[in-house]
């Protein structure tokens, strides 16, 4: 029997706005250093889970902000199969390149970043170094996600 491939997604420890995270499929490896300006790349992960379970097919994106370089991250639900794309591009204004794309189910794709979310929020960051994210957000979510598993 194989092992279902699934992302790895790993938040590091904030410092003062910015975030390490790694990001890992198959044999795709990412590990950048992400700010939360001018967005919050976790604030956004949470947004983008919660339309992704409320069956939005094409939710917000996220960013990665490296300042210049940026990454966006999109995944869209086609017939509950969970299609990720990965863009990179050297600042905002610049045109934006398909570095990695692929397909997989609920449990590779979105349980996989749920998970590291609310480990990330059971840790006490407080601002400068990251904010937390809004208790009712996070419930919101994980009852959504509850019934979709």
């Amino acid at each position: 029997m194989t092992q279902e491939c699934k992302i790895e997604i790993a938040f590091g420890i904030p410092e003062h706005g910015w975030l390490p995270i790694t990001f890992h499929w198959q044999d795709f490896h990412l590990a950048i250093d992400a700010s939360d300006v001018p967005v919050d790349p976790v604030q956004q992960l949470v947004t983008m889970l919660i339309q992704l379970n409320k069956g939005i097919q094409r939710p917000d994106e996220i960013l990665w902000n490296l300042e210049p370089e940026c990454y966006y991250l999109q995944i869209e639900n086609i017939s509950h199969q969970y299609h990720v794309q990965l863009f990179h591009a050297t600042d905002f204004s610049s045109s934006r390149t398909l570095i990695k794309e692929f397909t997989g189910n609920y449990s590779q794709i979105i349980l996989p970043f749920y998970r590291e979310l609310k480990k990330f929020n059971s840790y006490a960051y407080k601002a400068p170094h990251w904010d937390k994210i809004d208790p009712g957000r996070i419930d919101l979510l994980t009852t959504l996600v509850s019934k979709n598993k």
